[in-house]
């Protein structure tokens, strides 16, 4: 029992490696130093570390390498041995990678990893410029004993400075920075470019209500809001809404894919002169696709239905240069004649042009990262017009002349239908404007019959649809 010799110094030193050993045996909690504490925990946080998750309540203690997340509509704050606080909102993950302290409790170095949610820094003022680093899935930020917030989603990340100063580099090329230095600048980062910095986000006040408040919230209404504001002093005091809510205009430019489907019909009729002819009636169809650029100008109001959930209603006007040509024809041998046989023929050559055509419908669809995703359905209308000439020839059998029945066909209408389909809009940068791509099926039903001519007469019944992609842009008009 060598260990039993507590007197000497051997003695201490094996009792003090047994004891080290015993608390670095799995599933001893004790074996990892405490780099801080929970101060403040709101409804479910959790902490993970080596593999084992457990119920992160105030006054617990967190490791490094601890992975701490909230879920909806929970929160928790964090200090740590240098007086560090982070601030967690709902749905958000954050690693507590490395942590090295000097013997005063000061960071030496630490490094967290936010995967992604919101989180607020308010740092001590540790001597070392960049004692601290941020790292997100778009980022690296070095923090010199400062205040910032922080949005992480998918596809960026969102850094406002509150006081002092921060570096923010992107993670894939760490030589492209940019130093923040003036309180209330943002910057927004992708996994290829840093934009910014602009001013005029909203308040420390909105900002914690917004991301930071243990409030069933989605996260890409919270960067929403965030950059609602950017250079629009205006809307910094105006009530929280998100930046899709009320008035917009806006322009739009596509093309558009029709089908005018023509049923043609020849009523029956009897010729005397030059020889006698009873024709007995006869069908034929003209398709047209009047194809062509559509574009025009929208207006429109939004509201936020629910967290994560949007609705509109759309006006728009479209000029259109959709036009296209068909043929129809049937023939036969038949009727009644003075000679052996005859023969007709009838071709029925069309033109159809869509002039304009406009909507007013309805929106609705969820919001994900900044972007809305929508369904759109409501009233169509739009004029069509239709102009050709139905010939119809007859011939004898020995009789070299034949006899031309020449219909000419001209009509313009407006119609009233429908129209459906769906889009994605986000918003352009870090400005108010808004891009957005759509489709819509416009259908104007059914246009006649309509009928020309005395002898034969031509009778024309058209059904017209329309398929439209187009892009378009919006500016808002409430702000």
């Amino acid at each position: 029992m060598a260990c039993a010799s507590a007197r000497d110094g051997s003695a201490s030193l094996c009792i003090s490696t047994a004891f080290l050993t015993f608390l670095s045996s799995p599933g001893i909690a004790l074996a990892q130093s405490s780099i801080g504490s929970a101060v403040l925990i709101e409804r479910d946080v959790s902490g993970t570390y080596a593999g084992q998750t457990h119920s992160l309540a105030m006054g617990d203690g967190v490791v490094a390498n601890e992975n701490i997340k909230t879920a909806s509509a929970s929160s928790a704050r964090l200090q740590f041995l240098d007086q560090t606080i982070l601030t967690i909102g709902p749905t958000s993950s954050v690693v507590l990678d490395r942590f090295v302290y000097n013997p005063d409790g000061s960071a030496r170095a630490a490094t967290f990893e936010m995967a992604i949610g919101a989180a607020r820094w308010v740092g001590s003022g540790t001597r070392s410029d960049e004692a601290y680093k941020v790292q997100t899935p778009h980022a690296v930020i070095g923090v010199r004993g400062t205040v910032f917030d922080l949005v992480v989603e998918t596809r960026r990340t969102i850094v406002t400075l509150r006081d002092g100063s921060i570096v923010v580099c992107l993670i894939h090329k760490p030589q492209n920075c940019i130093s923040m230095t003036t309180p209330d600048s943002v910057v927004v980062v992708t996994a290829t470019e840093i934009r910014g910095p602009t001013r005029n986000p909203p308040s420390p006040t909105q900002f914690a209500d917004n991301c930071l408040s243990p409030i069933d919230r989605r996260l890409s209404l919270c960067a929403t809001e965030t950059l609602t504001t950017l250079d629009n002093p205006v809307a910094a005091t105006a009530p929280t809404g998100g930046s899709w809510s009320g008035f917009y205009a806006g322009v739009n430019l596509g093309y558009g894919t029709g089908n005018l489907n023509s049923s043609v019909a020849v009523a029956p009729f009897t010729q005397i002169n030059p020889f006698d002819f009873t024709f007995p009636g006869g069908t034929s169809s003209a398709n047209e696709k009047p194809n062509g650029i559509a574009g025009g100008i929208q207006l429109g109001y939004n509201w936020r239905l629910a967290t994560g959930w949007l609705a509109g209603i759309e006006a728009d006007m479209q000029a259109a240069g959709q036009r296209s040509s068909a043929l129809g024809q049937f023939f036969g041998i038949t009727g009644v004649c003075t000679s052996l046989a005859c023969a007709y023929t009838n071709t029925t050559d069309i033109t159809a042009k869509l002039s304009w055509f406009g909507t007013a419908r309805g929106r609705a669809g969820a919001e994900l990262n900044g972007l809305w995703l929508y369904a759109t359905g409501g009233l169509a209308y739009g004029q069509v017009s239709v102009s050709g000439t139905n010939t119809f020839t007859v011939t004898a059998l020995g009789i070299p002349t034949p006899v031309v029945y020449s219909t000419p066909i001209d009509y313009s209408v407006t119609k009233v239908g429908w129209a459906a389909g769906g889009g994605i809009e986000g918003r352009v940068g870090l400005s108010q404007w808004t891009w957005k791509v759509e489709y819509l099926h416009v259908d104007l039903g059914s246009i006649g019959p309509n009928s020309f001519g005395c002898v034969p007469v031509v009778n024309i019944d058209s059904k017209i649809t329309d398929e439209i992609a187009r892009i378009g842009f919006n500016f808002p008009l409430s702000n």
